[in-house]
């Protein structure tokens, strides 16, 4: 069973990687990074693909009021970008639990609108409006330091082979800098059955029983 712990993927070109998230570079692209590490540190069996970019771009968030809160730090997603790549650029989660239901981030950094779709055994789609370079997109909303990282999820649910893709239609170029994905707690099992009125009676029945036959062999003993 999945854990409920976030597994975040950086693009990385020099910048860095926030504590325990998986550095993702031009060197990666087109190949599965494997078997990625959840923030906790432990090993998840996910894996992450970007497919067909071919460039990458240094840039520097313009202050840290647009960065969400986390007990991560997260300033570095919002350095580095890769971009001349495929429109739109597709990017898919795989190994994932089959048909679980997963919150996930997409960070992005281009100053053009873009359009952002993500599916999996269904489809979740939703605009990112225009910001400048300098700003820090998440799921289509400006990053804000007053609000929690985990406040700008949305939800999926992973296909029946385990995939999530998310594809990046942009009215310029693409420019991914960092996806994050977390199972929710739901895909832990449902709750155990409340009993029904009958259940409880013979519950009850069982329990005066038992209670019955420890008084009678008490009795006995005492004779």
């Amino acid at each position: 069973m999945a854990r409920a712990v976030i597994i975040g993927v950086d693009i990385e070109a020099g910048n860095g990687s926030p504590t325990n998230w998986n550095s993702y570079s031009i060197g990666n692209v087109g190949s599965a990074l494997s078997n990625l590490t959840r923030e906790d540190g432990s090993s998840s069996g996910v894996s992450f693909t970007l497919f067909g970019v071919t460039s990458t771009q240094n840039f520097s968030v313009s202050s840290a009021a647009l960065v969400p809160s986390h007990p991560i730090d997260l300033t570095s997603v919002c350095c580095d970008i890769l971009f001349d790549g495929p429109n739109p650029t597709l990017a898919r989660w795989s190994g994932l639990t089959p048909l679980a239901t997963y919150r996930y981030w997409v960070f992005t950094s281009s100053a053009a609108d873009d359009s952002i779709t993500v599916t999996g055994d269904n489809v979740d789609a939703f605009a990112s409006p225009d910001v400048s370079e300098d700003s820090q997109r998440i799921n289509g909303v400006v990053g804000d330091s007053a609000l929690t990282f985990a406040s700008y999820a949305r939800q999926v649910t992973a296909s029946a082979a385990g995939t999530i893709e998310i594809a990046i239609l942009s009215g310029g170029t693409p420019t991914p800098s960092g996806y994050a994905i977390e199972p929710v707690a739901a895909n832990a099992g449902p709750a155990a059955p409340i009993p029904t009125l009958s259940e409880w009676t013979l519950i009850s029945l069982a329990a005066l029983l038992g209670l019955s036959g420890v008084a009678a062999a008490r009795r006995r003993r005492q004779r």
